[in-house]
């Protein structure tokens, strides 16, 4: 459990025994042991350190009795020495301090607050609403440091109708406190719809669906295609939102495709996807014409051709590829590397070989290539690899084949925020960067500019979601964690059994609480590992409060299970004000409606 202790004014002698005797620990990751020796109390940084100790205020994380990290606001009003154990870097630390050092500013009557931030620290500050005035190069053991001089204007969210979560949400805060969401407030919901309730914001949608239609046009010249990945939430009313956004959607089983054509979506826009479709799904495909139907493998490819034939239809395909890059996600979720279920392996030649029976192959028409690289990636390097490897492939088709293919797809996994440790690049990066490399491969390979097909659903939906809980029975460990349980689990949001997954959370009737402390977030299913999160920074939680996790539009009602037989949650889509149910809860009745 995560506690913070803030000395003020304190005996100088006290506290520098009590930092020096974790300095070495807590700095190992940004000192050598030479420099750290130089900390020592009698050693000529003592003068330093009494400045600092006397300053405003001293703030000491600690976790499990171990110091995890300090901060502190000097005398000037200056936030300084922002340090955090390695071991806990991952923790919410940083986080957590900056908050009470932000909290005794307000408190001692400072509007604004500046701070000193390497080029690493400089991206976590301007996540907390920090902006750069000033760069600066220092000399330091003759090497030169660039260091950012940065300043942040505190407001007292409390006051502030149209406040934001502390943790750098775009999130709105009512006057009195409570979270709002697409302009309705969330306790009202909540006596609306009861709890667990999944929320989702149409405005958000909607805006990343015309984000990266937008960037088609833009660096593509229209030449392609956004397809929402709509595995990450699937439903009538998320095919119609992307019918009327001008997009398409790739689907992943006979579900979705049928959920599709409930709502009269065009299949010429439809990608369908699978490692391991049935026959039946196939025969669903070719009946309503889907689009591009992305073949895995070769016995996939045989039995496609066999129905196509008995069904007198040309089956329109991209073989999906295997390009070999790590992406460095989480093992489960990675599948552009050459051991995984999806895909042709380039380096075996197995893709290559695909691509000549595709070619030779009755009733298949063989468009071009897919591929997707794995989930929640953070970095632009991956795709633009990507980019070049595929093009490359493309191109040594053609060279081998004589066929200039005329479809890429490049997948998804575009990273989102779920917690402050994820620092997710603008969409638009993405894509400027990887269409810059597939022009420089075109020229460079005398190859034509292919079709572009991307497929973003985490990206779309994920960060529009937010699962509303009540708190229930709150119990303390002393000395290991307080539990904090709320009337759901894992059976709606499975993703930290799964992954581990962080989510950010706040108390969404007391939105502006300041924080107490970190707790577990516990589920009601009787499964030790039913949890939604650890080491969770939050208010003190009491039974009845209503616990807000965020980032929850995707992989949660669709991962959504019957554990327990607990029932599935309703969805509510919330847009200027209004709330509207687009999937209804569950009843008793429902649950056993199938039952023999």
């Amino acid at each position: 459990m995560l506690k913070l202790r803030h000395f003020r004014e304190a005996d100088t002698d006290t506290l520098i025994a009590l930092f020096y005797q974790t300095v070495h620990t807590v700095n190992a990751a940004h000192y050598s042991e030479k420099q750290l020796d130089a900390w020592a109390p009698e050693k000529p940084f003592r003068d330093h350190w009494d400045a600092v100790f006397h300053g405003r205020a001293f703030v000491v994380a600690e976790i499990d009795g171990v110091i995890a990290g300090f901060g502190d606001l000097s005398n000037i009003g200056v936030f300084d020495h922002l340090f955090v154990h390695k071991d806990f870097q991952r923790r919410g630390v940083a986080s957590a301090i900056t908050c009470c050092i932000e909290q005794i500013a307000l408190r001692e009557g400072l509007t604004t607050l500046q701070t000193e931030a390497s080029i690493t620290a400089k991206p976590f500050f301007e996540r907390k609403g920090y902006h750069v005035i000033t760069e600066q190069k220092k000399p330091c053991r003759g090497q030169v440091f660039r260091n950012y001089l940065m300043e942040k204007t505190l407001t007292d969210k409390r006051l502030s109708e149209k406040g934001r979560f502390a943790m750098d949400r775009n999130i709105q805060i009512s006057a009195e406190g409570h979270l709002m969401l697409g302009g309705v407030d969330a306790v009202s919901l909540v006596k609306e719809y009861h709890t667990p309730l999944y929320v989702m914001e149409e405005d958000v949608i909607r805006d990343a669906m015309k984000s990266y239609r937008k960037s088609i046009d833009e660096f593509y010249g229209g030449k392609g295609l956004v397809c929402y990945a709509s595995k990450a939430f699937s439903c009538k009313e998320i095919y119609r939102i992307a019918q009327e956004e001008q997009i398409g959607i790739d689907v992943v089983s006979a579900g979705e495709l049928y959920t599709a054509l409930c709502v009269d979506f065009p299949m010429e826009k439809v990608c369908f996807h699978g490692n391991n479709k049935s026959p039946e799904e196939l025969r669903m495909a070719l009946e309503h014409n889907v689009g591009r139907i992305v073949v895995d493998n070769l016995t996939e490819l045989s039995s496609l051709s066999t129905i196509a034939r008995e069904m007198g239809k040309i089956a329109r395909i991209l073989l999906r590829v295997k390009p070999g890059v790590d992406a460095h996600t989480h093992s489960f979720i990675r599948t552009g590397q050459i051991d995984s279920k999806f895909g042709l392996a380039l380096e075996t030649g197995e893709a290559m070989e695909a691509v000549k029976i595709s070619l030779k192959t009755d009733h298949i028409e063989l468009l071009g290539l897919h591929c997707h690289i794995g989930s929640q990636i953070l970095d632009v390097e991956p795709f633009v690899h990507t980019a070049e490897i595929m093009m490359g492939f493309m191109a040594d088709i053609q060279k081998e084949t004589g066929a200039v293919l005329t479809d890429l797809n490049l997948g998804g996994g575009f990273g989102i925020r779920y917690s402050d440790e994820d620092t997710p690049v603008p969409y638009v990066e993405y894509m400027k960067e990887v269409s810059a490399m597939i022009q420089k491969k075109a020229e460079e390979l005398s190859f034509p500019q292919p079709f572009i097909l991307i497929e973003p659903g985490r990206s779309i939906v994920g960060e529009a979601g937010t699962t509303l809980y009540t708190v229930g029975s709150i119990k303390k460990i002393p000395g290991i964690r307080t539990y904090v349980a709320v009337d759901g689990g894992m059976c709606d949001n499975p993703r930290y059994a799964l992954y581990q997954s962080k989510y950010d959370m706040l108390l969404a009737n007391r939105a502006n609480a300041p924080i107490a402390g970190t707790f577990t977030v516990a589920g009601k299913c009787c499964e030790s590992g039913d949890l939604l999160g650890e080491h969770v920074p939050l208010p003190q939680a009491e039974a009845g409060d209503v616990l807000a996790v965020l980032s929850t539009g995707a992989y949660n009602y669709s991962m959504s299970s019957h554990y327990n037989r607990n029932l599935i949650p309703p969805v509510v889509m919330v847009k200027d004000g209004k709330s509207r149910v687009i999937i209804k809860g569950e009843t008793l009745d429902d649950m056993v409606r199938n039952d023999i």
